[in-house]
């Protein structure tokens, strides 16, 4: 799962500096509010996120039992706007790491498939609730890259303001378990 502790930050600021203001007395009235305030958030969030998990989980489902193979990313031919999609994004230098796009008529380009084969046979899948963009164009294609320090990152593209935007993640990975996930960085 992505970690999002961003948009949870500012109601636990604000709620530090409700307490740490003033006098130590705080009305019951004042604690219900910031409980309510923050139980709100937490469940507005948790919701939003499991909604868009069981569709991601309930799409890629449907391509599984369709027998849906990933289409290479410059192949636009095939696609067709009112079906379900997988586009191979792209694969690390190891052949270890691969990206794959979800594409369907309810979410548009919305879920990414990162797969950690480990030995180069195995299958271990796990998904990525984010929008990206697909343009089947060679010079606006995901890739992976590792840095000096031997990390993973992973750079793919959103629509922001009907500009083509560059996103860089650092991906989380090298377990024997297959387990990968998004640590994403402040400027993103």
């Amino acid at each position: 799962m992505i970690r999002k502790m961003k948009k949870i930050a500012p109601i636990l600021i604000a709620g530090t500096i409700l307490v740490g203001c003033g006098n130590n007395s705080k009305s019951s009235n004042e604690e219900q509010v910031l409980q309510e305030v923050t139980e709100t958030s937490n469940t507005a969030e948790e919701s939003s996120v499991n909604d868009d998990y069981e569709t991601i989980m309930a799409i890629i489902d449907r391509i599984e039992e369709d027998g849906i193979e990933p289409l290479e990313w410059n192949n636009t031919v095939e696609l067709d706007k009112n079906a379900d999609a997988l586009i191979k994004m792209a694969e690390d230098s190891t052949g270890r790491y691969e990206a794959y796009g979800v594409i369907s008529e309810e979410k548009g380009c919305y879920g990414i498939i990162l797969n950690d084969t480990i030995d180069g046979t195995d299958s271990n899948y796990n998904r990525v609730l984010k929008e990206w963009y697909y343009s089947g164009n060679d010079s606006e294609k995901p890739s992976f890259t590792w840095n000096d320090n031997n990390e993973l990152s992973f750079t793919y593209q959103i629509l922001d303001n009907e500009q083509v935007k560059d996103i860089t993640v650092k991906v989380d990975c090298g377990y024997d378990t297959g387990h990968m996930e998004f640590i994403e960085s402040e400027e993103n």
